[in-house]
Protein backbone atom coordinates (compact mmCIF):
# COMPACT_ATOMS: atom_id res chain seq x y z
CA UNK A 1 0.00 0.00 0.00
CA UNK A 2 1.14 3.30 -1.07
CA UNK A 3 2.64 5.63 2.18
CA UNK A 4 -0.01 8.65 1.09
CA UNK A 5 -2.43 6.18 1.23
CA UNK A 6 -2.21 4.23 5.01
CA UNK A 7 -4.06 7.52 6.38
CA UNK A 8 -7.05 6.93 4.66
CA UNK A 9 -6.98 3.47 4.92
CA UNK A 10 -6.27 3.27 8.69
CA UNK A 11 -9.08 5.97 9.60
CA UNK A 12 -11.64 3.41 7.75
CA UNK A 13 -10.49 0.73 10.78
CA UNK A 14 -13.58 0.78 13.24
CA UNK A 15 -12.78 0.16 17.04
CA UNK A 16 -11.74 -2.13 18.34
CA UNK A 17 -9.52 -2.81 15.53
CA UNK A 18 -6.28 -1.20 14.95
CA UNK A 19 -2.97 -1.84 13.12
CA UNK A 20 0.50 -2.83 15.72
CA UNK A 21 2.89 -4.99 15.28
CA UNK A 22 2.70 -8.42 15.64
CA UNK A 23 5.10 -11.61 15.88
CA UNK A 24 5.01 -14.47 13.09
CA UNK A 25 5.24 -17.77 13.90
CA UNK A 26 9.02 -17.82 12.55
CA UNK A 27 9.71 -14.77 15.32
CA UNK A 28 9.46 -12.06 12.61
CA UNK A 29 7.21 -9.05 13.14
CA UNK A 30 4.97 -7.54 10.69
CA UNK A 31 2.17 -4.99 10.87
CA UNK A 32 -1.00 -6.05 10.95
CA UNK A 33 -4.53 -6.20 12.82
CA UNK A 34 -4.70 -5.97 16.79
CA UNK A 35 -7.78 -6.17 18.99
CA UNK A 36 -8.68 -4.70 21.76
CA UNK A 37 -9.21 -6.43 24.84
CA UNK A 38 -12.88 -5.76 25.28
CA UNK A 39 -13.07 -6.47 21.80
CA UNK A 40 -12.55 -10.16 22.82
CA UNK A 41 -14.73 -10.42 25.80
CA UNK A 42 -16.92 -13.51 25.66
CA UNK A 43 -15.35 -14.32 22.26
CA UNK A 44 -15.19 -18.28 21.16
CA UNK A 45 -11.44 -19.14 20.49
CA UNK A 46 -11.22 -20.61 17.26
CA UNK A 47 -7.72 -20.87 17.67
CA UNK A 48 -7.78 -24.62 16.82
CA UNK A 49 -9.17 -24.48 13.66
CA UNK A 50 -6.03 -22.78 12.60
CA UNK A 51 -7.84 -19.66 10.57
CA UNK A 52 -10.98 -17.64 9.78
CA UNK A 53 -12.08 -19.70 6.68
CA UNK A 54 -11.88 -23.55 8.42
CA UNK A 55 -13.61 -22.37 11.12
CA UNK A 56 -16.60 -20.73 9.40
CA UNK A 57 -16.50 -24.02 7.22
CA UNK A 58 -16.44 -26.35 10.70
CA UNK A 59 -19.52 -24.27 11.76
CA UNK A 60 -21.24 -24.21 8.76
CA UNK A 61 -20.80 -27.99 8.58
CA UNK A 62 -22.28 -28.49 12.45
CA UNK A 63 -25.52 -26.15 11.80
CA UNK A 64 -26.71 -28.44 9.08
CA UNK A 65 -25.78 -31.27 11.16
CA UNK A 66 -28.10 -30.27 13.85
CA UNK A 67 -30.99 -31.23 14.49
Amino acid sequence: MPKAAFGSFLSGIASPLSIGTIELVDGTTAHGFLVEAAGVLGAEDITQFRDWRTYLSARDAELENSP
